[in-house]
Formats: structure tokens, sequence, C-alpha cells
């Protein structure tokens, strides 16, 4: 069941990617499309399983999401396996566009006594291509990546997000392993540059029988911003300053 659903994933991409996609979206001075797939599975000892399949069929959807979910039975004394992922687009403000992108495979037992635990399986793999319109010459952005795996290799994954000029041909940055920002940076791109993030996360493990709390979970925030006239003319007033001290 695992392998078909990545083999449908594998079949849906194939050739997606390579321009961007036809419709986009405006809010305030953020415009952008996105193309997306997904597949969840999940199943306890025992269980039905339950699988998901995902394709975004509006490109200027803010945010998506879709799972599998298998339980023993409802309430505390059951155990679950669940495979799941999302997309999401937020303003915190005006001037800022936070983009986030989580995925989870997991097996969680019972914590009361003589509740269940018969073991179980889950598998998810998310990818998403968003291109986004580069509103001013001084945009910035930040990052945090967080991948969260319990102590054993029962659950396993991968995670890899790039970010692309499209209009320079230039690779920004790639981010495979946890990690946070300090502080935001300039994107080094002008106004109207067609910027790529392209997001790909596959986790998946098998308890094989009764076990402790097992997961793969990456949770990853992308955000971009728009410095007011004040921050920019204090950043090159900076700038200037380090370049003279540098050039003394």
């Amino acid at each position: 069941m695992v392998a078909s659903i990545r083999r449908l994933v594998v079949l849906v991409w194939v050739g997606v990617g390579s321009q961007a996609a036809p419709t986009v979206r405006a809010e305030g001075i953020w415009q952008w499309s996105q193309e997306a797939t997904g597949s969840a599975f999940a199943q306890v000892v025992g269980g039905d399983g339950d699988s998901d399949t995902f394709v975004l069929e509006d490109p200027v959807d803010p945010s998506f999401n879709f799972g599998a979910f298998d339980q023993t039975q409802p309430g505390s004394f059951g155990a679950g396996a669940t495979g799941s992922g999302s997309v999401s687009f937020r303003f915190p403000r005006a001037d800022n566009l936070l983009i986030s992108v989580d995925a989870a495979a997991s097996y969680l037992p019972t914590a009361f006594p003589g509740g269940d635990n018969p073991g179980g399986e889950a598998d998810v793999a998310l990818f998403s291509v968003i291109d986004l319109v580069v509103p001013d010459d001084a945009t910035m952005f930040g990052h945090n990546l967080r991948i969260n795996q319990d102590a054993t290799d029962v659950f396993t994954g991968s995670a890899l997000f790039t970010i692309e000029n499209m209009t320079q041909s230039t690779l920004i940055q790639e981010y495979s392993t946890s990690g946070v920002s300090g502080g935001f940076s300039p994107l080094g791109a002008n106004a109207g540059d067609i910027i790529r993030i392209t997001s790909s996360i596959e986790a998946d493990g098998d308890t094989g029988g009764p076990d402790g709390a097992r997961f793969y979970i990456v949770d990853m925030g992308i955000e971009f911003r728009v410095p007011e006239p004040s921050t920019v003319l204090f950043l090159a007033v900076g700038s200037l300053l380090l370049l003279r001290r540098v050039n003394a």
C-alpha cells in the first residue's frame, strides 16, 4: 500500500514545476501561485487502515491539508497511527508573508495502563512548488525548520527545501536540517522577480508490533518581509558605516 502511494506521487509530478502556474493570487503586495500533491497512509495492527491522496486543484488556494488516521478505538485507551501534511499562507502584517509547510508520520500508543498498544505504521509524502512575485527590491527573508524524530530509527524521513530566483537563474538557499535564521537576510532580488520555493518531504515507519511513541515530524516556516522605509534607511546607513570601517 505504501509503495503504491509513493508511485502515485511520482507519476503525478512528472514534468510539474518547469513553469509557473497560470493563475496568480494577489493578497495586498503579495502575489503567488502553487502546485502541490500529497499522499498519506496509516494503519494500526489489526485495523482497517486509512489512506488519502491529494492534488491541489486551485493554484491560488491559500491553504490545504490532507491526512490518514487509523485507531484501535476512540478515546484515551485507544492507539493511533497518523500520516498528514499541509501548506498554508498567512499574513501577520500587510508587509509580511509567512509560508508554513508541515508533514508528519507517527504511531502513538495509549498512555493509560491496560490500554491499546498493538503497534502500527504510517507514511506521508508532500511535494509543493510555490512561485512568488517579489514585491520590492528590499524584500528580506528568514526561516525556521524543525525536524523532530524519536530516539529510535523506527520512523525515518527526509526533507528538502530550496529557494530559487527563477528570473536570475540563481539558488538563494537550501535547507535539509533543523535550524533557525539569525534574523532576516536580504533576498537579493529585484521587484518583479519570480522566487520559487520547492518543498519535498517524505516520512514512514512501521513498529512491527507493540512499541512506544514513534514519529518523524517536519515543521517549516519561511517568512518574507518588506522593511519599512525607515528600516531600509537604517540598513543602508549601517552598511555604509561598516564599509568605511573596513576601508579605514
